[in-house]
């Protein structure tokens, strides 16, 4: 059976084509090469450690080394042998086809056929029978089973506007029509919607974030009859990947729930509370 690899792979148009992938899907990728060694003369600098200056000069000249080796040294210059097992490079098409190819493929729910779905996605991607959205060609790749769905759809809708704002801060691509006949929310009577954190946060006290706390966001808008509700939302994964849930608050000036309380799900997670005030209208969503 011919192999998917064999299958000739396309390639961008030069110029306009090139230019395009290069700011929207394509990736660096570490090539591996035979080991070689490259002798390179590094200017002597006492502010910086040798390390870090061949770090840095590997990265600007995209190599990657396994180790080097000072062969001459005085006060003026380094001189240095690099012993180089990489370089990186800028995707190709058949790369793409390959990391993207790979993501789908592990979506299958039986592992053995797996092969088989990568052989023959991987087949039409290189040969470019098969269009795929252009977020999906950005962020495909072996993590894509750990992912928000909404992170690989280009243009999803829903019927209802908290719905569509959901998918919007998941990171799909959101269209819909706002034709009055369709859409029965009044979009001119959107919530205010402050994110506030407490001024003790980490982030806050790094600079991070700079936003406003619960106490300023609601003197600033002071004057209506606030009602608070509590919901929960998992916070970003530590250092072990752990989660942990975190509780926000949120206050409106309508008893009428409204889209507003789908917001803490996807804003921010190191934000801990929401301030929201409603317009006069009741209802944003039928």
């Amino acid at each position: 059976m011919k192999s998917s690899s064999e299958t000739p792979a396309r390639s961008y148009a030069k110029g306009i084509g090139d230019a395009v992938a290069d700011r929207t899907i394509n990736r660096k990728i570490t090539r591996a090469v035979e080991p070689y060694i490259k002798t390179v003369e590094l200017p002597r600098r006492d502010d910086m450690a040798l390390d870090h200056e061949v770090d840095e000069w590997c990265r600007s000249n995209n190599l990657v080394i396994e180790s080097y080796h000072v062969e001459y040294g005085d006060d003026l210059i380094v001189r240095c042998l690099l012993n180089v097992v990489g370089h990186i490079e800028v995707e190709k098409w058949e790369d793409v086809a390959a990391r993207v190819a790979t993501g789908n493929a592990l979506l299958h729910p039986e592992a053995a056929e797996r092969e088989v779905e990568f052989n023959a996605m991987h087949h039409h991607l290189r040969q470019a029978s098969i269009l795929m959205s252009g977020r999906h060609l950005q962020h495909g790749d072996e993590t894509q089973p750990l992912r928000n769905m909404e992170v690989f759809t280009n243009c999803s809708t829903a019927a209802s506007t908290f719905l569509t704002f959901y998918l919007l801060l998941n990171g799909s691509g959101v269209g819909r029509s706002y034709d009055n006949e369709m859409i029965r929310a009044d979009l001119n009577s959107l919530p205010i919607v402050v994110c506030t954190i407490d001024m003790m946060h980490k982030d806050v006290q790094t600079g991070e974030i700079n936003a406003l706390d619960m106490r300023t966001a609601k003197h600033l808008y002071a004057g209506p009859k606030w009602k608070c509700s509590r919901c929960l939302t998992a916070a970003r994964a530590g250092p072990r990947r752990s989660r942990r849930w975190n509780t926000w608050h949120g206050v409106a000036t309508s008893a009428t729930p409204c889209c507003c309380w789908i917001f803490p799900a996807c804003v921010r997670v190191a934000l801990r509370s929401l301030v929201c005030r409603t317009a006069p209208h009741p209802a944003l969503v039928r």
